[in-house]
């Protein structure tokens, strides 16, 4: 502990009076151990004279309009517990009052520490402002206090109380004490040894520390991945610094939260209740930037139907198609042989549901899909397409152009119709719709010979 004793001392005490100097709502007080040990030497200096010109070279670094403060403790009378004094009582522009007080400290008596910051922090009315005080000692608690106990009332009582320590030329149990005093208050405790590290540190800490960054509004949202369309409603949002810090904000349930983040790299995550997804990114933020926006993206949801249909139905029938889906203009129904994406037939389902979709007229097996307007199948049920049942009773023979009734069986469909032709020609002589009934009235050809009727 001895290597950094002189010179903590000097980087504590610049930087902690410079950083009050520039607090306008905050005081400093420095206390000084006057105690009898102070003129325990080193290198042939007393630490009392060393302790005195250290203080004269730092605050010559300082604004003349600094609020300081100065508070000593046994310097008037020995063996007195009560011997603590308010030198120059806390205000702006007491540098050189503070300079003049200085040289009035000649140690006498005993080491009443705890008090003495009790004291100080009593006269920068630490219960209603901002209040630092920086103990300089060189000894143990002397007096029947508790220096941690006073630390902790400190800074239970104080408004933002703190109370930065240096240990000077102390070990064991008194720098145990003073470090406890400086812990329970959130300050630092230093060590310090000799004069020469003590001038070395002043050159190089009289700054003071820089003000903690600005903070950053950002702002958190969420979109579809494809059209960057904004979502609103059903996130619940996750947002912590990367890596195991504490999350800043969790399982909260709001559209486009807003946080202001220092410097740093972070971690955003948003949980989709309607997909129950949750998708996350990273990101940084720098001081100085302007405020920004992290957007998650979400994949848009697959959009679901259902489709169903008789198990079985007759080739080149029209059945009903009922369907659940999205219903949107140029969805449709549709019948596939099964592995092929072209269909046999189709049907918009713009009227509704059901919708008549025509079978194919070649038995076997098949798919009713419902495809939406961008070509996705979205479901999909089978069905077997059986034979026609069909019979045709003629008469044997006929006069020609006569016109002979014949009596038939079928499906009846829409344009079902029955002919007479020559054999083998794809044709037809004449035809009669079946839509009439059975028998259907066929008018025979006029040329004789053998034909058939189909």
């Amino acid at each position: 502990m001895g290597q950094l004793r002189r010179k903590g001392l000097a980087a504590l005490t610049v930087a902690s009076i410079a950083t009050a100097a520039a607090a306008q709502d905050g005081s400093t007080t420095i206390v000084l151990d006057g105690s009898g040990s102070m003129w325990g030497q080193i290198d042939g200096v007393a630490k009392i004279t060393i302790a005195q010109g250290a203080l004269r070279e730092l605050l010559g670094t300082i604004p003349e309009d600094a609020t300081l403060g100065l508070v000593a403790y046994g310097h008037r009378e020995r063996g007195q517990c009560a011997d603590i004094q308010t030198l120059v009582s806390p205000d702006a522009g007491t540098r050189e009052r503070i300079l003049a007080q200085l040289d009035v400290i000649q140690p006498k008596g005993k080491t009443p520490l705890s008090d003495a910051v009790l004291h100080a922090a009593e006269g920068l009315v630490y219960t209603e402002e901002r209040a630092t005080v920086i103990l300089i000692s060189d000894g143990i608690e002397t007096c029947d206090a508790d220096p941690c106990a006073v630390g902790r009332r400190l800074e239970a009582t104080g408004i933002d109380f703190t109370a930065h320590v240096i240990g000077f030329d102390v070990d064991g149990e008194a720098a145990a004490q003073l470090e406890c005093l400086a812990s329970e208050t959130g300050g630092q405790f230093l060590l310090a040894e000799d004069a020469a590290e003590l001038s070395g540190a002043l050159q190089q800490v009289a700054v003071a520390p820089p003000p903690p960054p600005v903070p950053v509004a950002v702002t958190f949202r969420a979109e579809l991945e494809d059209t960057g369309a904004p979502l609103d409603a059903g996130l619940v949002w996750r947002v912590a610094p990367s890596g195991d810090g504490e999350a800043l904000l969790e399982n909260e349930a709001v559209g486009m939260p807003v946080l202001e983040l220092a410097p740093g790299s972070y971690t955003v995550g948003a949980l989709w209740t309607e997909t129950e997804d949750f998708r996350e990114t990273t990101f940084r933020v720098e001081g100085g930037m302007d405020p920004f926006t992290v957007s998650v993206s979400f994949a848009a949801p697959q959009a679901t139907a259902t489709v169903s249909a008789p198990e079985t139905a007759v080739a080149g029938s029209d059945i009903e198609v009922a369907w659940q889906g999205p219903g949107e203009d140029r969805d449709y129904v549709s019948v596939h042989t099964p592995g092929q994406d072209a269909y046999v037939n189709y049907s918009y389902i713009e009227g509704g549901s059901p919708t008549s979709l025509q079978m194919p007229i070649i038995p076997g097996q098949y798919e009713i899909r419902y495809y939406d307007a961008e070509r996705a199948a979205l479901a999909t049920t089978g069905i077997e397409v059986e034979p026609v049942e069909v019979s045709l009773a003629p008469p044997a023979e006929a006069e020609v152009g006569a016109a002979v009734p014949i009596a038939w069986e079928g499906p009846d469909y829409a344009s079902d119709y029955i002919a007479v032709a020559a054999p083998g020609d794809s044709g037809y002589v004449n035809y009669a719709y079946t839509r009439n009934g059975t028998p259907a009235s066929l008018v025979m050809p006029g040329t004789p010979g053998k034909y058939e009727v189909r």
